[in-house]
């Protein structure tokens, strides 16, 4: 195994143990809140996007037209999200969030900025634009991956 093979293992574990810890946290605080992994992103989708299609969530969800509509279905129960029709064409409807929906995604975002805050406060400004610069060079070469990948099967 040559020294990029083991740079990409040890990136995958390290990823991976990172993951767990978050994904851990995230679901401690979503049980606390009675949120379910998709809600919680429905309602981040919707505090970034204002409003949107069901076909747009699941999209963004990565999830099937009827999981996203059964998942705003009980967010609308809840009274988390409300549905809209859309200002130029009224057959057309969206989601977005209800004051209370809104209130939560604020509380949600400021949960984890103070999780991060706990996690990641204590690190010097150059030790955060490290990890700053590794975050932004990850996004950047697998959004480029994924596109190139999207379009040689759109070629084929």
């Amino acid at each position: 195994m040559n020294t990029t093979d083991q740079l990409l293992d040890t990136l995958y574990a390290e990823m991976s143990r990172i993951k767990q810890v978050m994904v851990s946290s995230r679901a401690h605080m979503l049980s606390e809140l009675q949120l379910t992994r998709t809600q919680a992103e429905v309602l981040m989708a919707l505090k970034d996007e204002a409003a949107l299609m069901v076909s747009e969530l699941a999209d963004w969800l990565v999830v099937s037209h009827s999981a996203a509509t059964q998942t705003i279905e009980t967010m609308v129960k809840r009274g988390l999200v409300e549905r809209r029709a859309d200002e130029h064409d009224r057959r057309i409807v969206r989601a977005a969030l209800s004051p209370a929906g809104q209130a939560l995604a604020q509380r949600m975002q400021d949960d984890q900025r103070a999780w991060l805050d706990g996690a990641l406060g204590s690190l010097s400004p150059e030790e955060l634009e490290l990890m700053i610069t590794a975050y932004r060079t990850m996004y950047r070469q697998i959004s480029q991956t994924i596109k190139t990948k999207k379009e040689a099967a759109h070629a084929n």
